[in-house]
């Protein structure tokens, strides 16, 4: 049996590991340049009751990212209209297990997920990067994905 990288979406036994991912990839970027005020301000409070409201959302997308059926990742979208009519997906949530990187995890989530949202009537798609986060900036990129917006911030 040869390993393989996958994505589909999460279902209700995924909470629990999405909850740990979310818990280590928080402690891993506090201190970067950003994620400190980003979870203070921006970054939407997921817990296992919002997580479970989310699944079943159909304004809202979470995949798991698996390697041998196993999840080692997980991406959350929102979906919303535009004045123009239109439909935007918006990544909130992208992360894949520091030790399960570099494996195709990632990629799969991405093209799987951008199905998902195209049959959702998406025509857009947006994330969010931190500043300095090079290698999540070249993912994304990687996909299409440009900078259209720059947030300066100052603590005061």
């Amino acid at each position: 049996m040869s390993s393989y990288e996958d994505a589909r979406l999460a279902v209700p036994n995924d909470i629990k590991t999405i909850e740990l991912l979310l818990l280590e990839h928080r402690h891993n970027i506090a201190g970067s340049r950003g994620a400190d005020f980003y979870h203070l301000k921006d970054a939407p409070l997921l817990t296992s009751a919002t997580l479970s409201a989310v699944l079943k959302d159909p304004a809202k997308v979470i995949v798991a990212g698996t390697y041998d059926d196993i999840v080692f990742g997980f991406a959350l979208c929102e979906i919303s209209h535009l004045l123009d009519g239109s439909k935007c997906a918006t990544l909130t949530h992208f992360l894949v297990d520091p030790e399960a990187r570099k494996v195709g995890i990632a990629a799969a989530m991405m093209h799987f997920l951008i199905e998902q949202v195209k049959e959702k009537g998406c025509t857009k798609i947006d994330s969010i990067a931190l500043p300095g986060d090079r290698s999540t900036k070249n993912f994304f990129e990687s996909f299409g994905l440009k900078a259209r917006l720059l947030i300066v911030h100052k603590e005061l």
